[in-house]
């Protein structure tokens, strides 16, 4: 409300993740007395569109990085924590949590997903001889497997919330087929301009606000 907003002292004109940034400011200002009320709705904005398909692809890789770069509120949130002990601790903890999982999950989920059971033998190559490592791999393709079923699900209710195509099966397969698709697109447009964001932000360079292209 323009009121809550008052209270705080407004945005900060100087973030790029505006949206996390001014909800943690609120939460901690007014001493953790601050909900988000989700609104389930089948909707999704991030519909970038260039004049060119591969102009759309870079459009989506820079939002994507632009989303990213809320790694910066990780230490403004590990701050802010310290600050306020009448919010109870294990309040504080949970956001704080929430806001590094994600960010975390965002840079590393392709590597666990797709070399998850791999990447101890490696790092460490004499692990190969070890049984528990050894079966390691075997273990994380039946849990991927396991996925499947969910996931089946999730593509059948995209399919229900998604119009009619009116180009008969090409259109429907077209539609359906970047979900197989994932771990090619998930890398080069989730968590590559993740670690680019986090990369910068490291390395303390400057990113410049760039609205992207809708359709």
């Amino acid at each position: 409300s323009l009121k809550m907003a008052y209270e705080v002292g407004y945005w900060d004109e100087d973030v790029i993740p505006e949206d996390w940034h001014m909800f943690l400011k609120c939460f901690f200002r007014l001493k953790g007395e601050v909900e988000i009320e989700p609104i389930f709705l089948p909707i999704n904005s991030d519909a970038v569109k260039a004049a060119t398909y591969w102009g759309s692809l870079v459009m989506r890789y820079k939002q994507a990085k632009r989303h990213a770069w809320g790694a910066e509120d990780i230490g403004y949130a590990f701050w802010e924590l310290q600050m306020h002990p009448e919010i109870p601790l294990l309040r504080r903890a949970r956001r704080f949590w929430a806001l590094v999982e994600t960010h975390l999950l965002w840079s590393t989920h392709w590597f666990v997903l797709t070399l998850g059971g791999a990447i101890p033998a490696i790092v460490y190559s004499p692990l190969r001889e070890m049984t528990p490592i050894a079966a390691l791999p075997l273990l994380v393709s039946l849990l991927l497997t396991a996925c499947l079923g969910p996931m089946i699900v999730i593509i059948f209710l995209d399919s229900l919330l998604h119009p009619s195509p009116k180009a008969g099966f090409t259109r429907w397969f077209l539609q359906s087929i970047h979900w197989f698709l994932l771990p090619v697109t998930s890398f080069f447009f989730a968590t590559l301009p993740a670690l680019d964001a986090q990369t910068q932000l490291m390395m303390r360079k400057p990113l410049v606000y760039q609205v992207t292209e809708k359709a």
